[in-house]
């Protein structure tokens, strides 16, 4: 089965910044899968954005998220392992499951191609029940709408992504990501 994790963190008071790091694994090879030349199917994704309001966010998803397979393609930013390309928008939002700061939050998924939603993780009106990460705050609804951009594997984050200051290659963080229960402390 399919598995995203995430990680989102911002902060704003008026005028501020809001930042998505998400780690793709299509044919659920695991973390250890970081390591293989093969790549296929799995990639570290960012999406970056100014942003208004009043916010403060740094969460990450506990474990791997599964998703469903069915229609699922190859790469959230629509290229494919036989050399496709599609023009995707991913649309996702993380917000508390309950209350604010709780263990909880609830996350939807979707795909779209121009105005056609191509894929989508829960069926509509659904989100996923996401367990958050120790350290994790999420004291408001964090939204993304845009295409994802795909990370150099071997570089650390580059592009306005570099703006979340971390050194790591993305293949590191994307371990850390897909690792179940490892706590939020690279960034």
């Amino acid at each position: 089965m399919p598995q995203i994790s995430m990680y989102v963190a911002g902060a704003t008071a008026g005028v501020g910044a809001m930042g998505l790091v998400l780690a793709w694994d299509r044919y659920d090879r695991g973390p250890r899968a970081g390591d293989d030349l093969d790549t296929a199917g799995m990639g570290l994704y960012t999406l970056m954005g100014p942003t208004t309001g009043a916010n403060l966010v740094r969460m990450k998803a506990m474990n791997p998220i599964p998703i469903p397979e069915e229609g699922c393609p190859d790469a959230p930013d629509g290229f494919s392992v036989d050399g496709t390309q599609r023009d995707l928008v991913a649309r996702i939002t993380a917000k508390p499951g309950g209350t604010a700061l709780g263990s909880f939050a609830d996350v939807t998924f979707e795909l779209f191609e121009a105005s056609t939603s191509i894929y989508r993780a829960t069926p509509a009106g659904e989100t996923l029940k996401v367990e958050l990460a120790d350290n994790s705050i999420l004291s408001s609804e964090a939204s993304f709408e845009d295409r994802l951009i795909v990370q150099a594997w071997e570089d650390p984050l580059e592009g306005w992504a570099a703006l979340m200051g971390h050194r790591a290659a993305a293949k590191d963080i994307w371990v850390a990501l897909m690792t179940p229960a490892q706590p939020l402390e690279w960034f």
